[in-house]
């Protein structure tokens, strides 16, 4: 038997977990152009491809609450890929506060440890920086 030491501070120190390779899908880079259009860039962080998956843009008021919502598909991005999306046109309704873009919604993507960077989809960006 070999010592362990102090097996009360690091019981499980000889005790692997091996995880299974995912997707990570991330946005940054958020932001307003002069002409009122917005940008972003998503990111596969992970170390398998995405399949195909939706984008969501909503307009919320200062509440929080949904005003408009508007969405398009991605055929997929592969391990390590990003593709920065320019130009695109959504005008803000009246009382819109806060534009949020959210790569997919509804978690059709599996991905990696999300506990670790649970957020990492969806961006927001005060209507104020326009």
């Amino acid at each position: 038997r070999v010592p362990e030491g102090d097996i009360a501070i690091t019981p499980s120190n000889n005790v692997g977990e091996i995880l299974k390779p995912m997707p990570d899908l991330a946005i940054s880079d958020l932001a307003f152009g002069t002409d009122g259009k917005f940008s972003y860039t998503m990111k596969n962080l992970g170390t398998v491809d995405a399949p195909s998956f939706v984008i969501n843009r909503q307009w919320l008021k200062a509440d929080g609450s949904v005003i408009s919502t508007n969405g398009s598909g991605i055929t997929g991005l592969g391990a390590g890929q990003s593709f920065a999306s320019r130009n695109q046109n959504y005008p803000p309704p009246e009382d819109a506060y806060t534009l949020r873009v959210t790569l997919d919604p509804d978690d059709r993507v599996p991905e990696g440890d999300i506990a670790i960077t649970p957020s990492n989809n969806v961006g927001e960006i005060a209507r104020s920086q326009l």
